[in-house]
């Protein structure tokens, strides 16, 4: 947001961005509870407008500095969602088959989330 700094400073954090559900963990169901046990201390995300220079979106995303301890947990946990759609019979993908996509992937397990999104789109004001 600082236009004052390098461009390659101000481009490197962006593109670092911590992920907003970084501290979260486990399958779907487990970070739905971990979310209503500790939504007190999750950074609210607010809409803010970007800077005024034209190298970065004219409206950004920002979360608020979380009340847990993230010191140990990597900025790109959960960073890829990973939609595992259900057939037109209500089967599901395995486990087995979510796992080799994911091996095959340059990501590391901790990096995607997998699950069933019904929104997918947090811009979708913006389309």
């Amino acid at each position: 947001m600082d236009t004052h700094q390098d461009i390659e400073v101000r481009r490197k954090a962006f593109e670092q961005r911590a992920v907003w559900f970084r501290a979260l963990h486990g399958d779907d169901e487990q970070q739905h509870k971990q979310m209503v046990e500790l939504w007190s201390k999750l950074g609210i995300v607010e809409t803010r407008d970007g800077p005024d220079d034209g190298t970065f979106p004219a409206v950004m995303r920002v979360e608020s500095k979380p009340l847990l301890d993230l010191d140990q947990v990597p900025y790109t946990r959960n960073l890829i969602a990973l939609h595992v759609p259900e057939t037109a019979d209500g089967a599901g993908v395995s486990d087995d088959e979510v796992g080799y996509v994911i091996e095959q992937s340059p990501f590391d397990s901790d990096e995607v989330l997998v699950g069933r999104f019904d929104k997918v789109s947090p811009y979708r004001d913006q389309l």
